[in-house]
């Protein structure tokens, strides 16, 4: 298991440095996982090969990985996995200009990640929520978002929040 983790987690942050070879490691993981039969964690690695994905605009193949890892994290009740591919599922159709079905599935997200007290991810949601919604209650949600951040010392998070408060003029 640990070595499953640990592709999965190399993938991770490998993607988020840009680094192409993220997406080797996190196949690696997924093919392992496979042969040794830990389904649970087969959702980590398809949330993080589906934000591979999304980040090469691919989203019939985003959405595909994500679909596949909130079916594993549904039928083994894997709540925080469940939030998040919930959400990762709201970024794919926002790129798809499928605003509705987004706020959709991005308050579904925020309702399960609030109920398990993910700060992180609470925060995150609402930071892509706020653009969708009128004004009035986007901003309740970036307000929402700071608060979450401040107190638990989110700084990327916050900076997140400003960027997004001084392009929407919230």
């Amino acid at each position: 298991m640990q070595r499953i983790l640990s592709y999965n987690n190399l993938a991770y942050h490998l993607h988020l440095l840009g680094d192409e070879t993220a997406i080797e490691f996190a196949e690696t993981g997924l093919a392992l996982a496979r042969e040794k039969g830990v389904i649970g964690l087969q959702a980590y690695l398809f949330s993080t090969l589906g934000e591979i994905a999304l980040a090469h605009r691919n989203l019939d193949l985003a959405h595909q990985y994500f679909s596949e890892g909130l079916e594993i994290a549904e039928r083994y009740a894997l709540r925080e996995r469940i939030a998040g591919l919930t959400a990762n599922q709201g970024l794919v159709v926002i790129q798809q200009g499928k605003i509705d079905l987004a706020i959709f599935h991005l308050s579904r997200a925020l309702v399960l990640a609030d109920a398990l007290g993910t700060q992180h991810l609470a925060v995150q949601i609402r930071i892509w929520l706020a653009p969708l919604l009128p004004a009035d209650e986007g901003r309740l949600h970036l307000q929402e978002a700071r608060g979450i951040a401040e107190s638990s010392g989110r700084l990327s998070l916050l900076e997140e929040i400003m960027h997004l408060e001084n392009q929407q003029k919230y």
